[in-house]
């Protein structure tokens, strides 16, 4: 598994006591020294990735990660924000040992993300390249109702829901599975 954006790595650590003969690769940009201490815990399947997903050639740096492991990879991006998502999807379609991914984006883009968009995320489309700052509740869910759907575009056979059940406008969930088709 590839827990990104793990936050305080909690997703991870569970993961790791519920299928221990998995590699669990929890990435975000905080120190190790935030993250939980794994071997202490017993979890020696959970192996800390502290790296910013928007450095030019993380990517690389990243599939060297995956090829050490020499297993299936299912790719979990439960809080990536804005450009983050992006970067999700471009591991799951770039790197050949992603077998699944499933996505739970939670931010529009910023700023920031459009001025590196040309670089960081060419393949999305200019009509997705918008910032909502709007107040108005209903354009804000119309916007990332647009979001949501153009990630999902970017994954091969996607499938994309909004759950009702989460207590959040920003409820979609994107799955893709190597082989899956949409129904």
């Amino acid at each position: 598994f590839l827990d990104l954006c793990c936050g305080s790595s909690m997703t991870a650590s569970l993961l790791g006591f519920l299928a221990p003969r998995c590699r669990v690769t929890p990435v975000d940009i905080r120190p190790a020294t935030c993250m939980p201490h794994y071997k202490e815990a017993g979890l020696e399947n959970v192996r800390y990735l502290c790296d910013d997903m928007t450095r030019p050639g993380f990517l690389e740096s990243l599939a060297a990660v995956v090829e050490e492991v020499a297993l299936p990879v299912v790719v979990l991006g439960m809080h990536c924000c804005g450009a983050l998502s992006v970067v999700a999807t471009q591991i799951y379609n770039q790197l050949p040992q992603c077998k699944a991914i499933i996505l739970c984006p939670c931010c529009f883009l910023r700023n920031i993300d459009l001025k590196r968009a040309p670089v960081l995320m060419p393949e999305v489309p200019q009509s997705l390249l918008a910032i909502s700052e709007v107040s108005d509740e209903d354009e804000r869910e119309s916007y990332y109702g647009r979001w949501a759907a153009g990630l999902a575009a970017l994954l091969p056979e996607a499938s994309c829901q909004r759950l009702d059940e989460m207590l959040t406008p920003c409820n979609a969930i994107i799955c893709a599975q190597v082989g899956w088709r949409k129904r």
